[in-house]
Order: C-alpha cells, then sequence, then structure tokens
C-alpha cells in the first residue's frame, strides 16, 4: 500500500531536514496515484536521514526511523537493526542509525528495493521515480531497450536511468557513514538437498505451509481477503485458512477477470465461484474491462503505478478501478495471494525454458533476432548468475531462472502496481517454503505433485481451472481505438528522436488493428497452441527435445511488440517528467 523513499546525506542540519522534508512531500504527493482521492503520507527525519512513505497505513511498521514495508512471519525483535539478521516475511527493510544504514530484500526480493550513491547522498527507495524526482535528473538507460522488446520488462538487473542500482534477492546494501561507501551482500541461491522419504518431505511441506498460513491469523480477514483463482495455489491457501480460521466471520476472497469469462467453465473466475460457493466465503467478483476512460488515461495509470516494469496491461484494463474501489469502498487493507516457486515443466531445451519463464532474449524470436543490430540499438547482455552452468542440470538452471529472474523481476513489478494501493502477502514465498522446496532432490522438484497431492486431499470434487479470467494481451492491442493510439504516440517526434525514425516505422507498419485478418490469425495461433500442448503431453522427452531443437524461433505479435516499444517511449517522457517535478513546485 506504499512507496517508500530513504534518503541520507553527508553532512546533514536542521535546515538540510526541512529541505529533505519538503521535497519528499512532493515526491510522496506526486507518486499518489491520480484516482485516488486521498492517502496519508508519512514523512519523518531521524539522526541525518529522512524518509518518506507514499500512502502510509498503520500496518506498515515504523521503529526509531527504521521501516518495514511487508509482513514479517516470525516475532523478529531486532528486525530494525543494522546488521542483524533478515526476518522470514515478504517485505522491504530499511533501517538506520548514526553511524550506518542498511536496506534489506527478502528472499526472492518479492519487493524491489533500489539504490544510488554518490558522494554527497545515499538513497534507497521502492520507487525508480521517487529517486529520480529527488536527484531533479534522468539519464535513460539504453540496455533496457533489448529487454523490454524480448520480455516486457526491463530485465533481470536494470533500472530506466542508468545510475540507478537494483538490490538482488536475498541481499542488503550497507552504507559506512564515516567512510561513506558502500556494500552490498548476496547471499546465493543454493539448493541443499535433504536425504529423506518422500512421505517426509510431503509432511515437511503440509507443516511449513500450516505454519505460514497460520501466521496470517494476525491479520483482520474482514480486510484482507485471499484472492482466489481456479488453480492449485490460492485453492491450498483456503484450505490452510479455514484450518486456523476463528470462524467468527466468513473468510473473504476476491477474484477478478473479464465479464465474459465468468461464463466460461473452465476459467478462474467460474472455477473460483464454484469453490467459495462449497467453502461458503464471502465472495466477490470484480470486472477488469475496460471502463469509460480514454486509452490514455488507462495505459499511464497502469505506467505510474508499475514504473513501466512488466507489459501485463490487461488484468488493468479498468484503470485501476478495482484496487481504487478496493481502498475507497470496500475498506481493504491488503489482499493474500498464492505465489509459489513451483513451476513444472518439461525442459527440452534452455530455449523452451526462457519462453516458458519470459526470459526470452532477443535471438529467440524470429523478427527480433537481428533487431539491435539492423536499428543501431543496445546489444542484449544476459547476467553470468542467471546463464546455464557447464555441470549444472536444466531442471535446476529452471529453478535458478524462476526464482531468480520470473519472481524478482515479473512478479515484483506487478506486486509494486498492487501496493501503490494495497498490501500484499504471499505466504507460501515465506523463507520457510523457499528453504523447504529447495531442500527436494530433484526428482521431487522437476514436478508440481509433492505440492498438488497435499492439496487434492484437502480439496472437494470441483475441477481445477484451464483458463486465466483475463484476455490475451495480442487481442486487447488490436482493439481498433488502442491500435490507432499506439500509431499516433509511436509516430510522434519525441518516439523518432528516442529511437530512431527507421526503427519507429518498422514498429508502426506492423501494427494491426481487430478487422484485420484476425479470424484467420487467431485460428492459426490456436491450432499452434493446440499442437503444442498435444506434443508436450503426449510425446516422449526425447521427441519434445527434437520438436524443441529444430522448430523455427516464434514470432513476436506485432501489436505486443509495439506496446513494448510504447512502453519504452511513455516511460522516457514519464520520467523526464518526473525530473521536473521538484523544481516545478
Amino acid at each position: 500500500m506504499a512507496k517508500c523513499i530513504y534518503i541520507c546525506t553527508k553532512k546533514s542540519s536542521t535546515d538540510h531536514h526541512k529541505e529533505r522534508e519538503r521535497k519528499l512531500t512532493s515526491i510522496c504527493n506526486h507518486l499518489q496515484p491520480d484516482n485516488l482521492s486521498e492517502a496519508h503520507h508519512e514523512i519523518q527525519s531521524v539522526h541525518d536521514a529522512s524518509f518518506g512513505i507514499m500512502n502510509h497505513k498503520p500496518s506498515i511498521q515504523i521503529k526509531n526511523g527504521n521501516v518495514l514495508l511487508g509482513f514479517i512471519y516470525d516475532d523478529a525483535e531486532d528486525w530494525h537493526k543494522p546488521g542483524a539478521q533478515a526476518p522470514d516475511g515478504n517485505f522491504a527493510i530499511f533501517r538506520n542509525n548514526e553511524h550506518e544504514f542498511e536496506a534489506v530484500s527478502d528472499i526472492l526480493a518479492t519487493r524491489t528495493i533500489w539504490y544510488y550513491h554518490d558522494e554527497e547522498v545515499f538513497i534507497a527507495s521502492t520507487s525508480q521515480r521517487a529517486i529520480i524526482m529527488y536527484l531533479g535528473s534522468f539519464e535513460f538507460n539504453e540496455r533496457v531497450i533489448p529487454w523490454v522488446l524480448s520480455t516486457g520488462t526491463p530485465g533481470p538487473d536494470y533500472s530506466w536511468d542508468q545510475r540507478i542500482k537494483k538490490l538482488p534477492p536475498d541481499s542488503s546494501v550497507h552504507l559506512d557513514k564515516k567512510e561513506w561507501s558502500i556494500n552490498t551482500t548476496v547471499h546465493p541461491f543454493r539448493f541443499h538437498i535433504q536425504k529423506k522419504s518422500y512421505k517426509e518431505h510431503q509432511k515437511k511441506l503440509y507443516d511449513v505451509m500450516s505454519e505460514s498460513i497460520k501466521a496470517l491469523t494476525k491479520l483482520d480477514s474482514n480486510h484482507w481477503p485471499l484472492t482466489l483463482s481456479g488453480g492449485y495455489d490460492s485453492r491450498a491457501i483456503l484450505y490452510f485458512l479455514k484450518m486456523h480460521h476463528d470462524g467468527k466471520n466468513p473468510i473473504r476472497t476476491i477474484t477478478h477477470g473479464t465479464e465474459e469469462s465468468r461464463s466460461n467453465k473452465i476459467s478462474d473466475a467460474y472455477i473460483a465461484d464454484l469453490l467459495a460457493k462449497e467453502e461458503n466465503t464471502d465472495h466477490t467478483f470484480y470486472s477488469t474491462d475496460l471502463p469509460d476512460e480514454s486509452i490514455e488515461t488507462v495505459f499511464d495509470r497502469y505506467l505510474n503505478s508499475s514504473e513501466g516494469r512488466v507489459d501485463h496491461i490487461t488484468g488493468y484494463l479498468d484503470g485501476m478501478k478495482m484496487w481504487k474501489d478496493f481502498v475507497e469502498k470496500e475498506e481493504i487493507q491488503g489482499v493474500i495471494r498464492g505465489d509459489v516457486v513451483f513451476h513444472p515443466f518439461k525442459v527440452p531445451t534452455e530455449r523452451f525454458v526462457r519462453h516458458r519463464l519470459g526470459f526470452q532474449q532477443c535471438s529467440d524470436f524470429s523478427n527480433l533476432d537481428k533487431i539491435s543490430k539492423k536499428f543501431g540499438l543496445a546489444d542484449q547482455e544476459v547476467p553470468e548468475r542467471l546463464q546455464i552452468k557447464e555441470d549444472e542440470s536444466p531442471y535446476d538452471w529452471r529453478e535458478r531462472v524462476y526464482q531468480g529472474f520470473r519472481v524478482p523481476t515479473v512478479h515484483g513489478a506487478l506486486t509494486e502496481i498492487k501496493l501503490t494501493y494495497v498490501e500484499l502477502v504471499s505466504p507460501f514465498l515465506s523463507r520457510k517454503m523457499i528453504k523447504t522446496m529447495r531442500g527436494f532432490p530433484q526428482k521431487i522438484r522437476i514436478n508440481k505433485d509433492i505440492f498438488k497431492n497435499i492439496v487434492d486431499d484437502l480439496s472437494p470434487d470441483i475441477p481445477y481451472a484451464k483458463e486465466e479470467a483475463t484476455i490475451s494481451k495480442a487481442r486487447v492491442l488490436r482493439e481498433p481505438e488502442i491500435a490507432e493510439y499506439l500509431k499516433k504516440k509511436l509516430s510522434s517526434d519525441f518516439a523518432r528522436n528516442l529511437l530512431g525514425s527507421e526503427f519507429m516505422d518498422y514498429i508502426v507498419q506492423r501494427i494491426k488493428s481487430k478487422e484485420e485478418k484476425e479470424y484467420r490469425e487467431s485460428l492459426i495461433l490456436k491450432l499452434k497452441k493446440t499442437f503444442q500442448v498435444f506434443v508436450y503431453d503426449n510425446f516422449p522427452d526425447f521427441i519434445m527435445y527434437y520438436y524443441e531443437k529444430f522448430r523455427d524461433n516464434p514470432r513476436l505479435d506485432d501489436n505486443v511488440l509495439a506496446f513494448r516499444v510504447f512502453m519504452i517511449v511513455r516511460m522516457n517522457e514519464i520520467l523526464k517528467e518526473d525530473s521536473r517535478t521538484i523544481e516545478d513546485q
């Protein structure tokens, strides 16, 4: 429900405090979503530092000027002390005293922390925009371009601004105020295989799941609903919540998606409704269909909240109305989500893994393979920590990419959107859960059966959903109004000056609207998908390998590509405007 920015300066005085607090107030006001009628901002100074929290709520912990955004599962009384062991939770922690400052990420960096350091100031924040506003300048990081094109994100390590650094999972950045120097401590990803029987591993997993959910009893169920889908993950949380629930009030559940998904018997929306009725929860469905607002407003509100970190626009086409209503009408303080790190699929090739996890490189698409060279764009750099090692199992690499890229980069960005409005907790991403699963032998980790078996034993005879309740990006971006808006924005002088006229012509000319070969293309794509699923489900691994090894690279949908280019262009405009925010006031 908040964005935090923490400022330490080398020189400090009462006048410095006042000036920093003035800037922080302006930053918080500017970060507040335009569709929220009001939000309280907390501004404080302590020692030689100051911090601001946009949309502060009582659930945020502040102790002697130290800040914990999020939720911790254990009673960690020393969470606020620099150098203390990180607690178990989903959090971003900022801790400060006279001699040092430290920002700490949780085991998967479910909440991203950004930081900046120069000779006079150190800044740590959950918002890139906040740092840019405070600095009063923006320096575009061109290294994000190929990553946005291929993944719809700025990449595993990059900020939009080349001066801003991203804190990795399970790590901390420490400022020594006397020396005015920083160092980063990163706890590397490790498997620690436990030699136990399958039943012992399953019992351990069951106990840890139960323990993580039991910690949620601290929350008021009236104000903390569970986001219920038709899959295994949120269903598991529902059953464990029922075990530990006091029974005074029904458990509150919510589902969101398109109106048409409610009548689709294999969709999340339809199945979630069946589950809610069976388990007698207080259930509400929220539509995410396009609102009576302009496309420009919808897109800008999405980019301002997400900071342009992911292209998953389809779940937010309502212009953030649902999230606004959560705050202003439903009195929701936060939501419980069923995110897990089980991602079971076969691993025939490295390319297949990259596509499944949204970690594609430009070389993985037929229409992006030579795009950087052709148009003079930045080369794509893959961090060494995310490359497969010579002696590494492809399945172990899959897990490292999921936990080292997918969760902190994609899920972290989606979390950022929601945190602009409400709090969020993901109990199955607790440290205990992650450590337990990293202790499984590979034969257990390569699929989700150990988890599914637990849920199946608890579940009534209600099927699991096979389709999401949202619309595909390719489909929605073909809506005539949206297609025309993208063409207009990408034909602007600003866009051409930023990325080059030749590149922009290439992108704009390929944008399609709904009427253009819609039926033929959608049918071909559906048949291709059906065939791929059939091969995946029914053919042995060696055939899967050769099928994936020798088939042509897929083509990235032209409208999806256009939207990603639009993200680059519009975020440059937004961040340049942000850099002038304090100066203009």
